[in-house]
This record gives structure tokens, sequence and C-alpha cells, in this order.
């Protein structure tokens, strides 16, 4: 079982990402996708680019 503190600290790092990559222009798709056991965290579009991130 995960530690609830890290677990808040994560959200908190993806807040802070998806509000930088929104300042930056990107549309934000997709949180927390999940495909198996495999995550992305964040899916945005800035119209020509594509991100991805993941822990």
């Amino acid at each position: 079982m995960e530690d609830p503190h890290n677990i808040k600290l994560g959200k908190l790092g993806e807040d802070l990402a998806t509000d930088y990559l929104v300042s930056k222009g990107y549309t934000i798709f997709e949180r927390n996708w999940r495909n198996h056991h495999k995550e992305i965290d964040i899916i945005a579009f800035d119209g020509k680019n594509a991100c991805h991130c993941g822990s």
C-alpha cells in the first residue's frame, strides 16, 4: 500500500505540471490514463506537438 503522503505529493506534482503545460498553450487531453499495468500521468497537445508525462 502506498504512503498517503507520497500520493498527495505525486498529485501536487501532476497538478503543477498540468498548470505549466496549460500556461504554455497545451490542451490537456487526459490525466492518469491507464492501459493494463501502465499509466501516463498527463497527455497534452498544443496543436502541433504532443506531450506525455509519466513516472
